[in-house]
């Protein structure tokens, strides 16, 4: 069943709200500034720790 059809069905929207969206999208912002000052090999090492789920084995061979 489409997003729309469940919707239609139950009467609930599962989508966040705009400020939920724009809450996440600063958030989200914030964290590539952060990301961005940092050395690039431990950047990319955070990155694959928090938004890839890369183990600390696996972050240290890759390094």
């Amino acid at each position: 069943m489409t997003e729309d059809g469940d919707l239609a069905a139950t009467g609930v929207d599962k989508r966040p709200d705009a400020e939920t969206v724009l809450i996440r999208q600063g958030e989200a912002r914030h964290i590539l500034d952060c990301l961005a000052t940092l050395d690039p090999d431990r950047a990319r090492a955070v990155r694959s720790a928090y938004l890839d789920g890369e183990t600390c084995e696996g972050i240290a061979e890759a390094i």
